[in-house]
C-alpha cells in the first residue's frame, strides 16, 4: 500500500520496511542485496554497501546480499538492535553486549568486552557505540581521528567512513575525524 515505517540505504540500493514487517528493496541487486527473504517479517532493517540485514521480532538476524567478507554470516543469539557498516555489521544484544561480524580488518569488529551498550553504529572502517553511562567509544581504524571520541554524555553516535558524529543529551552535536564539523 506504500505505507512504510523506516528506510535504509546502502552503496547503490535501498530498502523500506512497512508496518507489517515486510521489506521492499530497489536499486542494484548484483549481490542479491535487494532481494529480501519473502517469508520473513522484520522490526528493523539496515543496509551496508552490498548487503542488507533485518532483525526479527524474536531478535534473530537475517542478512542477504554479499557475503564476500562474512557480513551475511549471522551470529547466533538474539539482538535488541543491529547496524550495517560498509562490509561489516554490529548488534547490541539484550544484555547490552556488542557483537560485530564481517570484515575484521583494522579492528572494526574487535568488540569491546565487559561493557554495556545502549546503541552501536558500524561505519566504513570503524564502529562506535553509546555505553550505559552515556559515554561513547569507537574502535577500529583511527587514521583521521575517527575513534577519538570527545568527552560528553551521548544520546546517539554514528560511525561514518573516516569520521564519527554524536548527538549529546543536551541536543548539541559533536563530530570528530576527517572534515567533521557540525553546523
Amino acid at each position: 500500500d506504500g505505507s512504510y515505517v523506516s528506510i535504509t540505504a546502502g552503496w547503490d540500493h535501498a530498502c523500506a520496511l512497512d508496518a507489517d514487517g515486510r521489506v521492499t528493496c530497489w536499486g542494484s541487486n548484483f549481490w542479491g542485496q535487494s532481494n529480501p527473504p519473502s517469508f520473513s517479517r522484520f522490526t528493523q532493517i539496515t543496509a551496508g554497501n552490498a548487503h542488507t540485514c533485518g532483525l526479527t521480532s524474536s531478535g534473530t538476524v537475517q542478512c542477504w546480499g554479499s557475503n564476500q567478507y562474512g557480513q551475511r554470516s549471522r551470529p547466533s543469539g538474539a539482538f535488541a538492535s543491529i547496524d550495517a557498516g560498509a562490509i561489516h555489521n554490529c548488534g547490541v544484544r539484550f544484555d547490552g553486549s556488542v557483537h560485530c561480524w564481517g570484515f575484521s580488518g583494522n579492528g572494526r569488529t574487535a568488540t569491546p568486552v565487559g561493557r554495556t551498550f545502549l546503541r552501536v553504529s558500524a561505519g566504513g572502517w570503524h564502529s562506535c557505540g553509546v555505553l550505559s553511562d552515556r559515554s561513547a567509544m569507537c574502535w577500529g581504524r583511527n587514521s583521521e581521528g575517527e575513534t577519538a571520541v570527545p568527552d560528553g554524555s551521548y544520546a546517539d553516535v554514528q560511525a561514518g567512513d573516516e569520521h564519527s558524529c554524536g548527538l549529546l543529551l543536551d541536543g548539541t552535536l559533536s563530530c570528530w575525524g576527517r572534515t567533521a564539523s557540525p553546523p
